[in-house]
């Protein structure tokens, strides 16, 4: 991702905002475990917001990979921030 952020930069293309792909998983205690740490780095090297974050989970995977009937729950944040982000909010 930090190669491609210097790639926009040489292109002039602006970095809208961060997701956090495979940000953590949930333990059979159901405490979250974050292998690439937390908190949004990325996000604050870039300078950009952080729109959420997508666990690693592969119930997630398999729903791609067949095609997204309904979006899953994990998703729905990261939506709802970049609407009200960009003043695209549902009334």
């Amino acid at each position: 991702v930090l190669k491609a952020s210097k790639l926009f930069e040489m292109t002039a293309t602006p970095i809208l905002g961060v997701v956090e792909n495979m940000g953590y998983f949930t333990l059979p205690d159901g405490s979250k475990s974050y292998p690439f740490g937390q908190g949004g780095d990325l996000a604050l090297t870039l300078n950009a917001p952080l729109f959420g974050t997508i666990p690693l989970d592969p119930s997630i995977a398999k729903e791609c990979d067949t095609g997204l009937k309904n979006p899953h729950p994990a998703f729905i944040p990261v939506v709802e921030s970049l609407l009200q982000r960009f003043s695209l909010a549902r009334a």
